[in-house]
């Protein structure tokens, strides 16, 4: 089953990475954004993302929220004050800076995070769970 991810990162991790999670891991990228991207980095992301994947720039909690809402995705992959946001809508989310994880550079490190992704999208905590309610 294909899931269903938003990738928001600051500088190039948001176009390094969405090939790979799509086409080795079949993850469905519906959202990416970066926070500190230049125009050429919007270009390559633009350039390396499905037709019809929204892209934006640096979004606030409340647009973020509300592509959560809109999109229900199965996982997100951002920082740490994102992270907090997903949770709340009963979504799990890895940091991927590596803060708490990883790390998440080189091969090794791709191998690192397609295990946290696993891990998180199939954690048991999320059944136990009634976000619908809220």
């Amino acid at each position: 089953m294909v899931k269903k991810f938003i990738f928001f990162s600051g500088g190039p991790k948001s176009w390094h990475l969405s090939i790979p999670l799509e086409k080795e891991l079949g993850l469905d990228i519906i959202a990416v954004a970066s926070q500190f991207e230049h125009l050429d980095g919007y270009d390559k992301m633009k350039a390396r993302v499905k037709d019809g994947t929204t892209i934006l720039d640096d979004p606030n909690s409340l647009e973020l929220e509300e592509l959560i809402l809109t999109n229900k995705p199965d996982l997100i992959l951002a920082g740490i004050k994102e992270k907090y946001l997903a949770y709340k809508h009963g979504i799990p989310a890895i940091q991927i800076h590596s803060y708490e994880n990883g790390p998440y550079i080189g091969y090794e490190g791709f191998l690192n995070l397609a295990k946290d992704i696993y891990n998180n999208i199939n954690a048991p905590v999320w059944k136990l769970m009634d976000f619908e309610s809220e």
